[in-house]
């Protein structure tokens, strides 16, 4: 990451409001899955600050929370291997060029994953996946 941004990491109750840069929402409480996106989107955005928006285990029950600040965000990214039936809920609230869903590679939903195709949903499997489309998406190849 270029040394001239930063990368701010918001959890619950906090409540913040960059003044510059782009927010990104994570549905989806797995730390590992937070870290591979969060590197991942700080490579594909190396000179913009970047926020962003998650929960954490012990937050997990802050639906309220996370609501606000999807609505805040830029880029709502779901992990459809970690979201609970409540952040899918709020998931699709935002359904849109803004939503991007993350699909492990031992998921097993073949309805959800039909859904997805049908609605021409951004889907991903690995963050390589994710960098790629998203340059794509911006006109960055």
């Amino acid at each position: 990451m270029d040394k001239n941004t930063e990368a701010y990491y918001v959890t619950p109750p906090t409540m913040h409001l960059p003044a510059e840069g782009i927010r990104v929402a994570l549905i989806g409480s797995d730390q590992e899955w937070i870290e591979r996106v969060t590197d991942s989107l700080e490579d594909t955005f190396p000179t913009i600050t970047t926020t962003f928006y998650h929960l954490e285990e012990h937050t997990k029950g802050s639906w309220e929370w996370l609501l606000a600040m999807s609505e805040l965000a830029d880029l709502v990214i779901i992990d459809l291997g970690s979201a609970t039936q409540q952040e899918m809920l709020i998931a699709f609230l935002h359904l849109g060029n803004k939503t991007w869903f993350n699909v492990p590679e031992d998921f097993d939903n073949i309805a959800l994953l039909s859904l997805l195709n049908t609605i021409s949903a951004n889907v991903f499997g690995t963050s390589e996946q994710l960098h790629s489309m998203l340059r794509a998406y911006l006109g960055n190849d």
